[in-house]
Parts: structure tokens; C-alpha cells; sequence
């Protein structure tokens, strides 16, 4: 299955925090709910988003750091 996105983890200044890992859509779904804890209405919410918009941004409640899922575009 090819990789459909790629997540990057974000520092204090919204920076990204080393290399971005790429992610199947399944993987990038286990994530959201297994590591983050995400309900399934939110995991569909970020991979619609993901899709549509080619980006979708997490962040913890203080805003002071997260993760950025950006979609892969195959030639």
C-alpha cells in the first residue's frame, strides 16, 4: 500500500522536529486512535481534512506544541 501522508512532529515554535515519517492511510489512522486516543469521529474528521486540504494541523491544548499530517501527492 503506498504512502498517502506524512506526519511531523512540531516544536515551540511550530517548527518541525526532525524528519517527517511517512504513513499509509491505514497507519495514519491506527495512529490517531491507538497512539493519540482520538474518538473515530475525530480520526475520520483529521483524514478527510488531510485529503481534502492536503494538511491538517494537531496541536496540545497550550498551542505550544503538535503534529503536522500533510498528504502525499503521487505523480
Amino acid at each position: 500500500m503506498p504512502h498517502t501522508g506524512r506526519i511531523s512532529q512540531l516544536c515551540d515554535e511550530g517548527e518541525r522536529c526532525g524528519e517527517p515519517k511517512p504513513l499509509t492511510a491505514a497507519d495514519l489512522q491506527d495512529m490517531l486512535s491507538l497512539t493519540f486516543g482520538l474518538n473515530e469521529t475525530t480520526v475520520r474528521f483529521v483524514c478527510n481534512q488531510m485529503e481534502e486540504a492536503g494538511i491538517c494541523e494537531l496541536r496540545n491544548e497550550t498551542g505550544t506544541s503538535g503534529y503536522l499530517i500533510e498528504r502525499i501527492l503521487h505523480a
